[in-house]
């Protein structure tokens, strides 16, 4: 009889030691789990932090410095320009100084863009004219500009009277605007500064 309790008592020891040693693995698994998840928002806190202080270094304010100076057109809505690509632009330059804006877009005469769509003088153009060999349409324009709050930046170009939302990029060094400067393309522009300067006058 004494050993059957015996067994019983020690069976009964057996069963706590194994529920308390059970529980115990909960515990530790539970604070496992808890340690992953602060890891998990501690990295996302960190990495959210990191990826807007790059945003900051990467695209800044539209302020004077980052808008003075010589630019040429690389690409609209992410399709390049040049001579050398399926593109109505041959190029275009733009110089911003001191609050004057000049500029001069190069098109491929035989195309809408650089026929019937183009600008007249003294409307937004101070000049158009066209190659000796007709194939190329040459447009000069001049005018002023204002920065705006927001990188809202006003422009005068001849009679015309618009804006454009300019993105610099200080690491790339360049332009990004929501049209090209003289509103003959519409969509995203994007330009760098001036490799090789073409006469603008």
């Amino acid at each position: 009889m004494q050993n059957a309790s015996s067994k019983l008592s020690d069976s009964v020891e057996s069963i706590r030691e194994k529920k308390a040693a059970a529980q115990k693995l909960v515990r530790k698994k539970a604070r496992i789990q808890i340690m992953i998840v602060i890891t998990c928002a501690a990295g996302i806190m960190i990495g959210s932090r990191y990826s807007k202080m790059h945003h900051t270094a990467v695209n800044t304010e539209l302020n004077p410095g980052s808008l003075q100076g010589k630019w040429e057109l690389k690409s609209v809505n992410g399709d390049p320009v040049g001579p050398n690509v399926q593109s109505v632009v041959l190029d275009q330059q733009v110089n911003f100084q001191d609050g004057e804006v000049h500029g001069q877009t190069r098109l491929h005469a035989d195309t809408p863009s650089g026929t019937t769509n183009m600008p007249l003088p003294d409307e937004t153009a101070t000049e158009v004219k066209t190659s000796a060999d007709g194939k190329v349409v040459t447009i000069r324009w001049d005018g002023t500009y204002n920065i705006k709050s927001g990188n809202r930046l006003e422009l005068h170009i001849g009679k015309a009277t618009y804006n454009a939302i300019v993105s610099p990029n200080i690491k790339k060094h360049t332009l990004e605007l929501d049209h090209d400067t003289i509103l003959t393309f519409p969509g995203k522009a994007l330009y760098s500064p001036v490799e090789k300067i073409t006469a603008l006058h």
